[in-house]
């Protein structure tokens, strides 16, 4: 009776506890209630559950009154976003807040273990000889142990007192460490580029993130190359909620060994700025201050397979019936005899406007349309190449001689204003089911003007203008069959042949014009636009149009893949049960009826263009042109333009595309005298080959698997010989280990162009891995062959860090981190 008087004691096997946001379940072997201290007890396999939430352990203490837990025993709590295992927990059910001793907290990113852990927010922790790491084998490769840490999921982890260890051994001591645990970047240093080259021997480069707001940020870089000097980097990142987006890099080297002065730098900017539905704008800005730096820095800008690199701007005014955009395009040589500088005698397009009027109705079956095009060509080096002497007379002399008598005399106009204008008057039509014909009328203007500098002569313009009139014939024949697969229902082909003839009546031009007679030779052109397309002509693949037949056809094989609720499923999910048939509002008025039966039409008539995809297109197209076939009555073969061929596959592992040309017959003038060559039955062919046996990678992109093989053939014989055959191949021993091959071998002067190899080895906790590179090209002078090795430290458990060439050589398999 006086036990009863101080306390009753009951014995149950399960209770509930209520806190202020969520309900909580005890289940355990024996259960005691204290009601005069509102104290409950658990004993033996204790689970503790709410929605989300799971707590398991040997012994558990509940007051009813504060909310306050403790856990003892084999304790294991697991959250959202977190799983903690500790020999005791104490917490406040209420606020989620406590201690965990002797215990760790991890997650599939990161572990922090710790004598002490204090859980003092939503997902932040403070810890006491606090061990921290990314490892997921035991013991862990690498920990940075502190004597304090302070941790919050999604953002720091910020240390003091910090010592590497690698295999439990001291190799380092920080006396301060902030290291990131999100995916999102703040500002904060980050993991440093550490690694050895060839050509730039150790290197060692430390990055500072800034995150400016939450639109912009930089990254800030400081380091040296051991063989090279102190090394700076910059980069400036921005995007907004409507899409605008940019970047600028900066480089910069105080380079020892460069032999043309030790300030190597180079810059590269790319933005896009969509600011309206109907104007955006992008560009491109690319510069170096050397020749040498691509070939030196291939890790900054790559472009050593190009001899001049391309920086661009557009800005963009689409309407539905209007169209409007200005193009500013920069050259840049590479392969300019001076290292410093640029090639003056370049010639750029600044601006190019395009404009026009799509097509429209303008009376009964009648449609119109328009094309302006203006081109403001301009060089440094001036007007005109002046060749008189050596230094030049900066005048233009004589006229000018397409026989190459006097070379001396060959000053190509190289700066000219261009306007085009092309108005067009169509009026398609069918002929029974299968046919359509296309009559048209096109007029086009073509002005050229020119301004040359004193002392020199003014130079009057030039105007070229025809009319070409064109009839089409195009038909469409398609099937549809049944294919029946796992994941393909039907399958269509469509053979859409065509013939086109064109007809110019004349042209009208002065050719005694200087510029219309440097327009007939190659050299003398600034781009395919500067020729009429009225005879055929095999150095610009353009098809001739003056009198001529232009025929061809395009093969499609189209596919039409299941609906996902149509495939079959696999285990577990075939245990499920199968999906309900979409449910339709009732209607309560005309207008619910109305949108009822606008969404009952749409399901069942919903085109789903996305279950749609290309398998098979083949093309083959060619012109015959009669003026040409009447100037030359001897070669018939000249009539004809090349025979164009053109086959894209794309299956589910494998992938090809294949392009063919043939040319009958090919006149190439020749630089030193009045002889042309002929040449017969010439071909160019290409093709391009992609294996992908496996390609699989798992959520963070930490460990991934790419078995693939691709290679490109080709054998040109116009307009010169060449043939040659390059490929890689990436194959992955396993999810670890990754290796890549690829190379480019010349078959005419049967040597090798160049060769890559690269090592990719992870380690299996995931947390550290190797990146060792290597490269060789002849044409890469002076150094031929480069080397490297980096670490990499996966510091987040989200990717990894410090090896900046491997995303670039080797399409970023081990994912970019943070």
């Amino acid at each position: 009776m006086l036990s009863l008087f101080w306390g009753q004691a009951f014995a149950s096997s399960s209770f509930d506890l209520e806190t202020v946001s969520e309900l909580y379940h005890i289940t355990a072997d024996r259960t005691l209630y204290h009601s005069r201290e509102r104290v409950k007890e658990a004993f033996g396999h204790v689970v503790v559950s709410a929605e989300g939430k799971r707590l398991a352990c040997d012994y558990l203490w509940v007051d009813d009154n504060t909310k306050e837990i403790k856990a003892r025993g084999n304790v294991i709590f697991v959250d959202r976003e977190s799983t903690v295992e500790a020999a005791e927990l104490n917490f406040n059910m209420d606020t989620g807040f406590g201690s965990i001793f002797y215990g760790r907290v991890y997650n599939d990113l990161y572990s922090l273990r710790g004598q002490l852990i204090r859980k003092v927010g939503e997902g932040r922790y403070l810890t006491t000889a606090g061990e921290y790491t990314t490892c997921k084998d035991c013991p862990e490769s690498w920990k940075l142990a502190a004597r304090n840490v302070d941790l919050t999921v999604e953002g720091y982890a910020f240390m003091d007192g910090v010592f590497i260890k690698v295999k439990d051994i001291p190799t380092l001591y920080l006396p301060y460490l902030v290291v990131p645990v999100k995916r999102k970047r703040q500002t904060g240093l980050l993991f440093p580029r550490m690694g050895g080259y060839s050509n730039h021997g150790f290197v060692f480069v430390q990055p500072l993130f800034v995150a400016i707001d939450d639109h912009q940020d930089a990254t800030i870089a400081f380091g040296k190359y051991s063989d090279r000097g102190l090394r700076y980097e910059m980069q400036y990142r921005y995007k907004s909620y409507n899409g605008i987006t940019g970047q600028l890099d900066g480089y910069y080297t105080d380079d020892r060994n460069y032999a043309h002065g030790s300030n190597r730098k180079a810059v590269k900017i790319q933005n896009e700025w969509p600011f309206f539905d109907h104007f955006g704008m992008r560009w491109r800005f690319l510069e170096m201050r050397d020749r040498d730096y691509i070939f030196d820095f291939t890790e900054d800008l790559s472009a050593t397979s190009l001899p001049a690199i391309e920086s661009n701007a557009v800005a963009q005014a689409p309407f539905n019936d209007f169209f409007l955009s200005t193009e500013v395009r920069r050259y840049r040589n590479i392969v300019y005899d001076e290292p410093i500088g640029t090639d003056g005698g370049m010639v750029q397009t600044t601006p190019t406007v395009h404009f026009g009027v799509k097509e429209r109705r303008l009376a009964g079956p009648v449609l119109g349309s328009f094309y302006g095009r203006f081109d403001n060509f301009t060089r440094r080096n001036g007007a005109f190449q002046d060749l008189r002497l050596t230094t030049g007379n900066k005048e233009r002399d004589g006229i000018f001689n397409p026989d190459f008598s006097d070379p001396l005399r060959q000053e190509r106009l190289r700066e000219a204003k261009r306007y085009i204008v092309s108005p067009q008057l169509s009026m398609p039509f069918s002929v029974g089911r299968f046919m359509s014909l296309t009559p048209s009328v096109q007029a086009n203007q073509i002005n050229y003007r020119f301004s040359l500098p004193p002392p020199n002569q003014p130079l009057g313009g030039t105007d070229t203008s025809y009319v070409r009139w064109r009839i089409e014939a195009r038909s469409t024949l398609e099937r549809v069959y049944d294919y029946d697969s796992a994941t393909i229902s039907k399958v269509k082909h469509q053979l859409s042949p065509f013939v086109a003839y064109s007809y110019i009546p004349g042209v009208r031009m002065d050719r005694r014009h200087v510029f219309q007679q440097q327009l007939q030779t190659a050299d003398g052109l600034f781009d395919q636009f500067d020729i009429v397309p009225y005879t055929n002509s095999t150095n610009f693949q353009r098809y001739p149009e003056g009198r001529s037949i232009y025929y061809g056809f395009e093969s499609r094989v189209i596919k039409k893949n299941k609906r996902a609720d149509d495939m079959p499923r696999a285990y577990p999910y075939d245990l499920l049960p199968p999906p309900k048939p979409k449910q339709y509002a009732i209607p309560k008025n005309r207008k619910q009826e109305l949108e009822v039966l606008y969404a009952r039409n749409w399901d069942e008539h919903h085109p789903n263009y996305d279950l749609y995809s290309e398998v098979w297109t083949l093309s083959a197209s060619q012109a015959y042109d009669f003026i040409d076939a009447e100037n030359n009555p001897l070669d018939k073969k000249r009539a004809f333009s090349f025979l164009l061929a053109k086959s894209n596959l794309i299956l589910d592992k494998f992938s090809n595309n294949i392009e063919f040309k043939y040319y009958p017959s090919f006149l190439r003038p020749q630089d030193t005298n009045t002889q042309a060559l002929t040449f017969h039955d010439k071909k160019n062919f290409y093709s391009s080959t992609n294996w992908i046996w496996k390609s699989a990678s798992n959520m963070h992109g930490t460990r991934s698997i790419l078995r693939s093989l691709n290679f490109a053939y080709s054998r040109n014989e116009v307009p010169d010989f060449s043939h040659g055959l390059e490929g890689t191949i990436n194959w992955s021993l396993n999810d670890f280990m990754h290796v890549t091959f690829g190379g480019s071998w010349d078959f005419l002067e049967h040597k090798q162009k160049n060769w890559l190899a690269n090592l990719t080895i992870l380690h299996p906790s995931e947390c550290w891995g190797l990146f060792f590179h290597s490269d060789w090209a002849p044409s890469r002078i002076p150094n031929r062959a480069s080397f490297g090795v980096e670490l990499m430290l996966n510091l987040t458990g989200s990717g990894f860090m410090g090896a900046k060439s491997m995303q670039g050589q080797s399409g970023g398999l081990w994912g970019s981190g943070g």
